[in-house]
C-alpha cells in the first residue's frame, strides 16, 4: 500500500496484483477517510489493484470544501471518476463504497456506465423513496439532524491521544474496535499549532450530510450494472421498504442485512464484506 497524491487529491493504492488484475475503487463514509478501511482492503490486494481515495474535504484531500456545490454528491462522484481515469482508463472498474461512498458509487455507475463493471453498496444513505417523492413534489428538503450535529462537533484537540479518548464508546464510535478508532484518529486529524484538528472540518461534514439525494430511486431504476447491497441489521440507512426495491432490481446479485451489524458494517463484518466483493467481482 502506498499514498498517491494527484494534484490536491489523495488516495491509498495497492497495485501489486499485476497488470492483468482488475481495478477496484473504494469510497468512504462522510467524515471518514481511506485509511480507516485499509485493514478491510489489504487482503483483497491479492485479487485486485485497489484505489481508496479521500473525498474532497476528508483525510489527505486538500481540495476546498466550502459551499454546497463543492460537497454535492454528484461533484464527489465526478472527482472519483476523474481519479479512476488518471490511474487506469483503459478498462472498467469495480466500485465499492460505504455510506456516502456507496451512494456516490451508484451516481458514478449511472453517470458513466462504460467506466464501471459493477458495484457493491454498503449501507448507502438516501432520503426514503416515498418521502423523497413527496419532498420533490413540494420542492423541499427534509430536516437534517446529522448536519446540525456535525456543526456542533469539536474540531481541535491537544493531541491525537486526547481526541481518541474523547471518542471511546460515544456515538458512531461505539461500533469501532480499538484498532478502527486508532486508524480513524491517525488519518482523520492534521497537525496544527498547539495540537491537532479534524481533517474533515465540522462545516464540511455538515455540507456533505446536506448533499443527501432525493433521486436515489431514479438512480436505482437507471442502473445498468450488476450490484450487491449489504446493509446493517440495526441503525441502517436503508429502510425495509426501499431495501425491497434494491433486492428486486433485475441486476441485483445479492441483497442482505448482515447479522449483528450496524451502519459501520464494513468495520464490524470485514470478512463477510470481502466475501461479497469477491463473489460479485471474481465470480
Amino acid at each position: 500500500m502506498r499514498r498517491v497524491r494527484i494534484g490536491q487529491g489523495s488516495a491509498l493504492v495497492w497495485d501489486s496484483a499485476g497488470t492483468d488484475a482488475p481495478w477496484l475503487h473504494f469510497g468512504h463514509a462522510t467524515g471518514m477517510h481511506a485509511q480507516l478501511y485499509a485493514a478491510l482492503l489489504d487482503p483483497l490486494a491479492k485479487h485486485f489493484n485497489i484505489m481508496a481515495s479521500d473525498a474532497r474535504g476528508h483525510g489527505e484531500n486538500r481540495r476546498a470544501a466550502e459551499g454546497p456545490e463543492a460537497m454535492a454528491w454528484d461533484q464527489l462522484a465526478g472527482e472519483t471518476l476523474a481519479l479512476m481515469d488518471y490511474i487506469q482508463k483503459d478498462r472498467p472498474w469495480w466500485l465499492v463504497g460505504h455510506s456516502l461512498g456507496a451512494t456516490c458509487a451508484l451516481i458514478a455507475a449511472v453517470t458513466a456506465p462504460y467506466r464501471v463493471a459493477g458495484l457493491v453498496m454498503l449501507d448507502p444513505p438516501f432520503i426514503p423513496f416515498a418521502l423523497a417523492r413527496e419532498m420533490r413534489a413540494k420542492g423541499e428538503m427534509p430536516q437534517n439532524p446529522l448536519a446540525d450535529q456535525s456543526r456542533r462537533r469539536r474540531a481541535d484537540f491537544a493531541s491525537r491521544e486526547e481526541a481518541m479518548a474523547s471518542y471511546v464508546g460515544r456515538g458512531v464510535f461505539r461500533q469501532f474496535s480499538d484498532e478502527d478508532l486508532q486508524a480513524y484518529v491517525q488519518g482523520g486529524f492534521r497537525e496544527v499549532k498547539g495540537g491537532v484538528r479534524l481533517a474533515c472540518l465540522p462545516e464540511a461534514e455538515a455540507l456533505c450530510f446536506e448533499g443527501v439525494r432525493l433521486d436515489v430511486e431514479d438512480l436505482l431504476g437507471a442502473l445498468a450494472r450488476p450490484f450487491v447491497l449489504l446493509a446493517g441489521e440495526t441503525g441502517s440507512t436503508v429502510p425495509e421498504e426501499d431495501f425491497a426495491a434494491f433486492a428486486g432490481h433485475p441486476l441485483c446479485e445479492r441483497a442482505e442485512r448482515l447479522p449483528g451489524t450496524g451502519h459501520f458494517l464494513p468495520l464490524q463484518a470485514p470478512a463477510a464484506v470481502r466475501a461479497a466483493i469477491l463473489a460479485l467481482c471474481k465470480g
